[in-house]
Protein backbone atom coordinates (compact mmCIF):
# COMPACT_ATOMS: atom_id res chain seq x y z
CA UNK A 1 0.00 0.00 0.00
CA UNK A 2 2.82 2.13 0.85
CA UNK A 3 4.05 1.92 -2.88
CA UNK A 4 0.55 3.27 -4.94
CA UNK A 5 0.39 6.77 -4.16
CA UNK A 6 3.67 7.29 -6.11
CA UNK A 7 2.57 4.96 -8.60
CA UNK A 8 -0.72 6.55 -8.56
CA UNK A 9 0.80 9.87 -9.12
CA UNK A 10 3.27 8.73 -11.74
CA UNK A 11 0.97 7.66 -13.54
CA UNK A 12 -1.70 10.46 -13.69
CA UNK A 13 0.31 13.29 -13.58
CA UNK A 14 1.86 13.08 -17.04
CA UNK A 15 -1.70 13.27 -18.86
CA UNK A 16 -2.15 16.36 -17.38
CA UNK A 17 1.24 17.91 -19.43
CA UNK A 18 0.11 16.37 -22.31
CA UNK A 19 -3.30 18.11 -21.97
CA UNK A 20 -1.51 21.46 -21.43
CA UNK A 21 0.34 21.67 -24.82
CA UNK A 22 -1.46 22.83 -27.02
CA UNK A 23 -5.05 24.72 -26.67
CA UNK A 24 -7.81 22.87 -28.96
CA UNK A 25 -11.16 24.13 -28.36
CA UNK A 26 -13.29 20.76 -28.70
CA UNK A 27 -14.21 18.94 -25.11
CA UNK A 28 -16.56 16.04 -24.18
CA UNK A 29 -17.81 14.84 -21.17
CA UNK A 30 -20.06 11.18 -21.50
CA UNK A 31 -21.34 8.06 -19.59
CA UNK A 32 -20.10 4.59 -20.58
CA UNK A 33 -22.36 1.63 -19.51
CA UNK A 34 -22.00 -1.89 -19.60
CA UNK A 35 -24.16 -5.49 -19.59
CA UNK A 36 -23.17 -5.64 -15.60
CA UNK A 37 -25.35 -2.25 -15.13
CA UNK A 38 -22.12 -0.88 -14.43
CA UNK A 39 -21.26 2.67 -15.37
CA UNK A 40 -18.57 5.11 -15.19
CA UNK A 41 -18.15 8.94 -16.42
CA UNK A 42 -15.92 10.11 -19.11
CA UNK A 43 -14.01 13.41 -20.09
CA UNK A 44 -12.17 13.78 -22.71
CA UNK A 45 -9.83 16.91 -24.32
CA UNK A 46 -8.40 17.30 -27.90
CA UNK A 47 -4.64 17.61 -27.79
CA UNK A 48 -4.24 17.23 -31.58
CA UNK A 49 -6.11 17.22 -34.52
CA UNK A 50 -7.91 13.59 -33.89
CA UNK A 51 -6.12 13.30 -30.57
CA UNK A 52 -7.33 13.58 -27.34
CA UNK A 53 -6.89 12.68 -23.68
CA UNK A 54 -9.46 10.70 -21.93
CA UNK A 55 -10.06 10.32 -18.35
CA UNK A 56 -12.51 7.89 -17.44
CA UNK A 57 -13.64 7.03 -13.65
CA UNK A 58 -12.75 3.73 -12.17
CA UNK A 59 -15.04 1.13 -9.42
CA UNK A 60 -16.27 4.48 -7.89
CA UNK A 61 -18.78 3.82 -5.28
CA UNK A 62 -19.69 4.13 -1.23
CA UNK A 63 -22.01 1.94 1.08
CA UNK A 64 -22.25 2.95 4.11
CA UNK A 65 -24.66 0.68 6.80
CA UNK A 66 -25.30 0.00 10.66
CA UNK A 67 -26.86 -3.32 12.18
CA UNK A 68 -28.50 -1.43 14.51
CA UNK A 69 -25.63 -2.58 17.44
CA UNK A 70 -23.36 0.36 17.13
CA UNK A 71 -21.20 -1.66 14.57
CA UNK A 72 -20.69 0.18 11.41
CA UNK A 73 -19.84 -1.16 8.05
CA UNK A 74 -18.39 0.60 4.89
CA UNK A 75 -16.95 -0.13 1.76
CA UNK A 76 -15.75 2.39 -0.69
CA UNK A 77 -13.75 2.39 -3.73
CA UNK A 78 -12.68 4.51 -6.56
CA UNK A 79 -10.31 4.66 -9.72
CA UNK A 80 -9.12 6.97 -12.83
CA UNK A 81 -8.27 5.14 -15.79
CA UNK A 82 -6.54 8.38 -18.12
CA UNK A 83 -5.15 7.56 -21.67
CA UNK A 84 -5.02 8.70 -24.99
CA UNK A 85 -7.66 7.90 -27.68
CA UNK A 86 -6.75 8.66 -31.59
CA UNK A 87 -9.61 8.82 -34.06
CA UNK A 88 -9.73 7.45 -37.44
CA UNK A 89 -12.61 8.91 -39.81
CA UNK A 90 -14.13 5.79 -41.52
CA UNK A 91 -16.77 8.13 -42.34
CA UNK A 92 -18.27 11.80 -42.16
CA UNK A 93 -20.64 10.48 -38.84
CA UNK A 94 -18.62 7.25 -38.29
CA UNK A 95 -14.92 6.25 -36.59
CA UNK A 96 -12.56 4.12 -35.08
CA UNK A 97 -11.46 4.87 -32.11
CA UNK A 98 -8.03 3.41 -30.77
CA UNK A 99 -5.77 4.09 -27.96
CA UNK A 100 -4.78 2.91 -24.69
CA UNK A 101 -5.18 4.42 -21.10
CA UNK A 102 -3.56 3.47 -17.71
CA UNK A 103 -5.91 2.65 -14.64
CA UNK A 104 -5.55 2.81 -10.77
CA UNK A 105 -8.02 2.13 -8.29
CA UNK A 106 -8.11 1.36 -4.80
CA UNK A 107 -11.46 0.15 -2.55
CA UNK A 108 -11.60 -0.60 1.14
CA UNK A 109 -14.06 -2.53 2.99
CA UNK A 110 -14.90 -2.32 7.16
CA UNK A 111 -17.37 -4.68 8.73
CA UNK A 112 -17.25 -4.19 12.70
CA UNK A 113 -13.31 -4.46 13.78
CA UNK A 114 -11.99 -6.34 10.76
CA UNK A 115 -10.87 -4.32 7.20
CA UNK A 116 -9.13 -5.24 4.05
CA UNK A 117 -8.08 -3.52 0.73
CA UNK A 118 -7.76 -4.32 -3.03
CA UNK A 119 -5.76 -2.28 -5.03
CA UNK A 120 -5.65 -2.60 -9.05
CA UNK A 121 -3.22 -1.18 -11.59
CA UNK A 122 -3.25 -1.97 -15.06
CA UNK A 123 -2.88 -0.86 -18.79
CA UNK A 124 -5.31 -1.42 -21.77
CA UNK A 125 -5.64 -0.62 -25.62
CA UNK A 126 -8.43 0.94 -26.10
CA UNK A 127 -10.70 -0.16 -29.36
CA UNK A 128 -14.29 1.34 -30.25
CA UNK A 129 -16.33 2.80 -32.61
CA UNK A 130 -18.09 6.34 -32.81
CA UNK A 131 -20.85 7.48 -34.86
CA UNK A 132 -22.13 11.16 -34.44
CA UNK A 133 -25.91 11.42 -33.98
CA UNK A 134 -25.77 14.97 -33.87
CA UNK A 135 -22.86 18.27 -33.72
CA UNK A 136 -22.60 17.75 -30.15
CA UNK A 137 -23.82 13.98 -29.39
CA UNK A 138 -21.91 10.86 -30.27
CA UNK A 139 -22.75 7.42 -29.60
CA UNK A 140 -20.23 4.76 -29.05
CA UNK A 141 -19.36 1.12 -28.11
CA UNK A 142 -15.58 0.37 -27.26
CA UNK A 143 -13.49 -2.51 -25.56
CA UNK A 144 -10.39 -2.24 -23.39
CA UNK A 145 -8.74 -5.30 -23.80
CA UNK A 146 -6.45 -5.14 -20.70
CA UNK A 147 -3.27 -6.03 -18.42
CA UNK A 148 -4.64 -5.85 -14.75
CA UNK A 149 -2.83 -6.28 -10.85
CA UNK A 150 -4.90 -6.74 -8.34
CA UNK A 151 -3.39 -7.33 -4.61
CA UNK A 152 -5.57 -7.33 -1.91
CA UNK A 153 -4.33 -6.69 1.96
CA UNK A 154 -5.27 -6.32 5.75
CA UNK A 155 -8.04 -8.82 6.48
CA UNK A 156 -7.89 -12.62 6.36
CA UNK A 157 -5.50 -12.76 3.45
CA UNK A 158 -3.02 -10.86 1.72
CA UNK A 159 -2.87 -11.73 -1.67
CA UNK A 160 -2.09 -10.70 -5.47
CA UNK A 161 -2.45 -11.48 -9.16
CA UNK A 162 -2.17 -10.49 -12.86
CA UNK A 163 -5.46 -11.20 -15.26
CA UNK A 164 -5.53 -10.29 -18.61
CA UNK A 165 -9.44 -10.05 -20.07
CA UNK A 166 -10.55 -9.97 -23.65
CA UNK A 167 -13.89 -11.20 -23.33
CA UNK A 168 -18.03 -10.32 -24.74
CA UNK A 169 -18.69 -8.86 -21.41
CA UNK A 170 -16.36 -5.92 -21.62
CA UNK A 171 -18.19 -4.28 -24.89
CA UNK A 172 -19.27 -1.22 -23.43
CA UNK A 173 -22.05 1.48 -25.10
CA UNK A 174 -20.89 5.26 -24.68
CA UNK A 175 -22.56 8.59 -24.98
CA UNK A 176 -20.33 11.67 -25.36
CA UNK A 177 -21.68 15.50 -25.51
CA UNK A 178 -19.52 17.27 -27.02
CA UNK A 179 -18.49 21.05 -26.34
Amino acid sequence: MKNLIPVIVLTIVPFFFISAQENYDKQEIGVRLNSNNEYALFYKNQIDKNKYFRLRTVNAFINISDNGSGNNAYNFGFGLAPGVETRKELTEEFDMILGFETLASVSHRKIDDSSQGNYRLGIGFVLGFSYKLTDNINVGIETIPSLIYNASYGGLRNTSFTNVGFNSSSLNFTGMYSF
